[in-house]
């Protein structure tokens, strides 16, 4: 016979009861668990209940981002509720809401149960950032109930130290400047040991609004003594300024900005600092145009800047260019060294160019 009413429960609770096709309740849950759903139907046959069908209801949360530096971050969440699901924490420069496909990133935490969980979000550069937790159980998927934001920056370093230029006086705007910094052990205010990392890696640089980072290179970090660091300034006239910070236990690896060659950009055909040990001579740009002491004797020590190299007093001694790796110089061009020279002959020749090493 037809129904004549349907009648919907939670386990023991009923839900409602219905008379109207197509018999049918929505339900919210108002808490996390697993509830045991099931029917009672009315008709002219009698009264017939249905099984007993389980439903899991489980909630996310975004609980904040924690170990927050310049380029990585520790982003947390928590699934609340009795079942497993899959869980991802969508991340970005902007809030793209329940979209995952339109998150900058869907980074997949794992088949989890209940309780935290979180991600190490890498390759950060300073600015805001937005998440938002996404689980997906079965054929049901849910987000958190908002999006939460964190900034990427540099104010988790303990020591700041405000860098300005006096000495340029010129009404010329340079950009891409390569400024040299250096740190000693008699600065005041100034300590090795207020670092969070060995070999000064979490050392950074910024401008004076602390909203970019500068690139940078380490060319000699001396714990005992002096360090001396490039770093290219996008603009400097008068009144540039900008920050060093350091002091960060969370920045144990070199940032991207100070990686080989971004100090030096394709305008620069080799940087030679003449630091390192040994006949071989490395590149600074990305060119890795390397160089070879030749003939003679030399020996590492103390140049203009950092460390040098001194040569032997014959007049065959000295850095040749690799073959495969030789530069070819424009109509203009420009060389800039220090050098010493202590041979009492009249050829001093600092550069010798052509086909043979020798010319």
């Amino acid at each position: 016979g037809s129904v004549e009413w349907v009648e919907f429960w939670e386990g023991t609770t009923l839900l409602c009861t219905t008379s109207s096709a197509p018999y049918e309740y929505e339900w919210d849950a108002d808490t996390t668990g697993t509830y045991q759903f099931w029917a009672r139907m009315k008709d002219g046959a009698g009264t017939n209940d249905s099984q007993q069908y389980a439903v899991g209801v489980l909630s996310l949360v975004n609980v904040g981002a924690s170990n927050i530096t310049d380029i990585a971050a520790d982003i947390h969440g928590r699934l609340v509720g009795g079942l497993m699901a899959d869980v991802y924490i969508c991340w970005g420069r902007t809030d793209e809401g329940t979209d995952r496909w339109q998150w900058d990133m869907a980074s997949y935490v794992g088949n989890t149960g209940a309780g935290p969980f979180s991600i190490h979000a890498t390759g950060l550069t300073p600015g805001k950032y937005y998440y938002r937790c996404f689980a997906r159980a079965g054929e049901n998927e849910g987000w958190a109930p908002a999006t939460t934001n964190f900034t990427a920056s540099f104010a988790n370093w303990t020591n700041k130290m405000l860098i300005s230029f006096p000495w340029y006086k010129g009404s010329e705007t340079l950009t891409n400047f390569p400024a040299l910094v250096t740190f000693r052990t008699n600065m005041p205010g100034f300590r090795y040991s207020a670092f969070g990392a060995p070999a000064g890696k979490d050392l950074r640089f910024c401008n004076y609004e602390g909203t970019e980072a500068l690139d940078y290179e380490i060319e000699k970090w001396g714990t005992n003594g002096t360090s001396y660091v490039w770093v290219k300034l996008p603009e400097l006239k008068a009144g540039t300024r900008m920050w060093a910070t350091w002091g960060n236990t969370w920045a144990t690896s070199a940032p991207p900005w100070s990686a080989h060659g971004r100090v030096w950009g394709p305008e620069y055909s080799l940087v030679w600092h003449m630091t390192n040990g040994g006949p071989g001579i490395l590149d600074s740009t990305t060119n890795r145009v390397s160089g070879t002491v030749m003939e003679g004797s030399f020996s590492n020590g103390t140049g203009r800047i950092a460390g040098g190299i001194g040569m032997g007093g014959d007049l065959t001694n000295r850095v040749v260019i690799d073959g495969e790796d030789r530069i070819i110089l424009g109509g203009e061009w420009t060389i800039s060294s220090w050098f010493k020279h202590l041979l009492s002959t009249k050829s001093r020749r600092a550069l010798a160019s052509g086909d043979d090493d020798r010319q």
